[in-house]
């Protein structure tokens, strides 16, 4: 019986090195899912005013609203996040003076092309995301633009274009304007 117990503690000891092992601390890429997730959480407790302007295919409709469902608004540039575990290897980063670049390397077949994150002089930070799909029966290219004021989503733009195999193209711009309540 003490064998018994000896056994099961090497295993549960194992098994805590192991999950430990599996746990990465650090993010590989930018954290673009933590920031936007961060947003989406102080967006759904303050409510801000979202001046939005959409334009799909001519036809453009603006709206003033503080009623929004910001996991859904943002989810095109969330699911840009690069720490996935089958991207790890497959973009190439740069630094040069306050701009970070990812770039999908040219033999990658992956959504998400590059992701720019620039430091301006006053301290903001705009974050541009290229995204492309190609296939039999999709395809569609969309870029994202983010500024981050003071930790905070001042604006973004998302815009693009997308075909089905049977249809016609579908272009659209979706400019958003955060307009944060004093702290």
């Amino acid at each position: 019986m003490k064998y018994f117990y000896l056994l099961v503690s090497v295993f549960a000891f194992a098994s805590c090195k192991f999950q430990d092992a599996n746990v990465k601390s650090e993010k590989e890429f930018f954290d673009l899912q933590g920031l936007i997730d961060k947003q989406i959480t102080d967006f759904q407790t303050k409510k801000p005013m979202l001046n939005k302007h959409m334009e799909i295919n001519g036809n453009k409709e603006d709206v003033d609203t503080k009623d929004i469902d910001w996991a859904k608004e943002l989810d095109i540039i969330r699911s840009a996040d690069l720490n996935k575990s089958s991207y790890t290897n497959s973009y190439i980063k740069t630094e040069e003076k306050g701009v970070l670049i990812y770039t999908l390397k040219p033999d990658e077949f992956l959504p998400v092309k590059s992701q720019i994150i620039s430091v301006l002089e006053n301290g903001d930070v705009k974050i541009e995301i290229n995204l492309a799909t190609n296939n039999y029966l999709y395809d569609s290219e969309k870029k994202a633009e983010m500024l981050i004021e003071n930790d905070r989503l001042k604006s973004y733009q998302i815009s693009g274009r997308q075909k089905l195999f049977i249809g016609k193209v579908s272009n659209y711009n979706i400019k958003g304007e955060v307009h944060n309540p004093s702290h």
